[in-house]
């Protein structure tokens, strides 16, 4: 029986020798076969003779960063800006949309509610009267605490903010 192991990608048997090394991987060779990696890179480089111009810094964080990443939509491939690798990593963990991104912020208005006190203002984010006034019971005596109200409304908010 020859050793070897089948690529990621193209999904071929192949030989041990047939994959690079890869000092991460468990057993010290990359998943991808060397004719796949090379055309990894080789599509790389081409994305990144046709991306946009870097920003001078992440238009996520606002930080300069370390390590620049090209972010693109891995559905269509359209490349949508540079961003910081931590940054790229997070919203490829939230799943890579809109709506996973959204569920982290109804999380983070849930779980945190202060970032409507005093860090909405280091945030640029605020929530209108008008937004506020939507959700709370007209007239009578106050029912439910701000972060009550908050907890209750987040989703709601949220998209208010989002739009």
């Amino acid at each position: 029986m020859l050793d070897g192991k089948v690529c990621i990608v193209c999904k071929t048997f192949k030989l041990l020798t047939d994959f690079p090394r890869h000092c991460h991987s468990h057993d010290g060779l990359d998943s991808r076969c060397r004719s796949c990696e090379t055309a990894r890179k080789r599509y790389g480089k081409q994305l990144r003779c046709t991306a946009p111009p870097r920003p001078k810094v992440c238009p996520c964080c606002r930080k300069v960063p370390v390590k620049w990443v090209l972010d693109h939509d891995h559905a269509t491939e359209e490349i949508r800006n540079w961003l910081c690798d931590p940054c790229n990593t997070g919203i490829g963990q939230l799943g890579d949309n809109i709506a996973g991104v959204f569920r982290a912020l109804v999380y983070l208005i849930k779980a945190k509610v202060k970032l409507f006190s005093g860090e909405q203002l280091m945030l640029g984010l605020g929530v209108a009267h008008s937004t506020v006034s939507k959700y709370m019971v007209q007239g009578g005596p106050r029912s439910q605490s701000w972060k009550t109200f908050l907890c209750n409304h987040a989703q709601a908010i949220a998209r208010s903010i989002c739009v």
